[in-house]
């Protein structure tokens, strides 16, 4: 059964003005046109269950969502927020390509943004992730971007995942994220998966640093290694 394993950042700063350790996630969404449908339906079920899933006050506080769409174009739907903050999801439509190479670029973008926030704050944080959910393959040029994200994780900066639904690419994912953080999605179960995000987000940001260096969830049975 996977887990998304969640180690320490490589330079979390001591001390934070709200005393609390935080967690970026920038969650990267495909809603290319082969999307349209149950997909898309799906996807946008999951991600207003994610928005309402976490209720603890604290935790609401520390988790910092960011949301990035790629398909007619890349477009930053919500820059870094506590997700105690977000309301309500925004409505996803499908339609265009899979400019995946771009989209990446920009929640790494993102992630740079809000580290150097964190540091300017002296606010503790996690390693950031960067996880995106997609059907298919990149259709515009990806290599730059997914060498980017392999020198930033080299270096212990960021964690990128990657949950894929019928039709992606496994093989062409390989070429940006690690074979070990790809995942197979079954029966475009997002509701699930974006509880067990929710779960994994929350367990990460109550955990203790000096007391573990990573934190597992039990996965719904829909989700599986991809890679």
């Amino acid at each position: 059964m996977p887990n998304f394993q969640t180690p320490w950042d490589e330079n979390p700063s001591p001390v934070a003005c709200d005393n609390l350790t935080h967690v970026a996630c920038a969650l990267i969404l495909d809603t290319s046109g082969s999307m349209c449908g149950a997909p898309i339906e799906q996807l946008n079920k999951g991600l207003s269950l994610f928005v309402r899933q976490t209720t603890d006050a604290t935790l609401q506080k520390c988790i910092d969502v960011a949301l990035v769409s790629f398909g007619e174009t890349v477009k930053s739907l919500q820059n870094f927020m506590p997700i105690g903050e977000m309301g309500t999801a925004p409505e996803l439509a499908a339609g265009g390509g899979t400019p995946m190479g771009g989209a990446l670029d920009l929640a790494l973008d993102l992630i740079e943004q809000r580290k150097n926030q964190y540091k300017e704050n002296s606010t503790p944080y996690h390693r950031p992730w960067v996880f995106c959910i997609t059907d298919g393959a990149p259709t515009d040029d990806y290599l730059k971007a997914a060498q980017r994200l392999k020198e930033l994780e080299r270096k212990k900066k960021v964690l990128g995942y990657c949950v894929g639904v019928d039709g992606f690419n496994a093989s062409k994912m390989k070429e940006i994220f690690d074979k070990d953080r790809i995942f197979k999605l079954d029966n475009i179960d997002f509701p699930s998966l974006f509880e067990f995000l929710s779960t994994s987000l929350e367990k990460l940001a109550d955990s203790n640093p000096e007391e573990v260096d990573s934190v597992e969830v039990p996965a719904p049975k829909t989700l599986r290694m991809g890679g």
